[in-house]
């Protein structure tokens, strides 16, 4: 539960500050606002659902520990990938495009570097290449979750607009390089 001192609609999206880490870091995430209930001091607690789960460094900071491994929310698994990704915020700035490698994927999403902050929710254009630098996939992506390690470096977590099939996926990935 989220307090906030104005109201929010159910079904927006809101972005979450999350505090920082102790090196500095800092990440925010995507909600969507699944109920809204107001109290007599005039506030307004907010029931949220996260577009991407915490990291494990995101429960700490809470003092929390996250979830057993048995609670894992995700639907699918994630693989280490260092396929090539060239992406582009729609309607975007020039400052908001350029390539990265990847650093996560599934079928449904990616992580990647990226060299400044991307706002959470932006419609992102993104082209996947094999280690080969072919194009296997074009993508519409939703930011969803975005870290900031106290380098400056920003790691972007995005959900795809539809799905990887299982084919490009292992074009994108080597056997093997499953994420814990």
């Amino acid at each position: 539960m989220l307090i906030v001192g104005s109201h929010i609609e159910a079904g927006d999206l809101i972005r979450i500050d999350l505090p920082a880490d102790a090196e500095g870091g800092e990440s925010a995430v995507l909600a969507c606002v699944v109920r809204v209930n107001s109290d007599e001091n005039g506030e307004w607690a907010l029931n949220c659902t996260f577009s991407a789960d915490l990291s494990e460094e995101d429960w700490q900071l809470f003092a929390l520990e996250p979830p057993p491994p048995e609670a894992e929310r995700r639907a699918r698994i994630r693989y280490i990938c260092q396929a090539e990704l060239i992406y582009e915020v729609v309607g975007g700035r020039p400052d908001q495009r350029g390539s990265a490698q990847c650093v996560d994927l599934s079928t449904g999403g990616v992580g990647f570097p990226i060299p400044g902050p991307i706002a959470l929710g932006s419609l992102l254009h993104l082209e996947l290449r094999d280690g080969s630098g072919h194009r296997v996939a074009v993508m519409l992506a939703s930011a969803v979750s975005t870290r900031r390690s106290p380098d400056g470096q920003h790691l972007l977590g995005c959900n795809f607009m539809g799905e990887l099939g299982d084919a490009q996926l292992r074009n994108l990935v080597k056997r093997g390089d499953v994420q814990s």
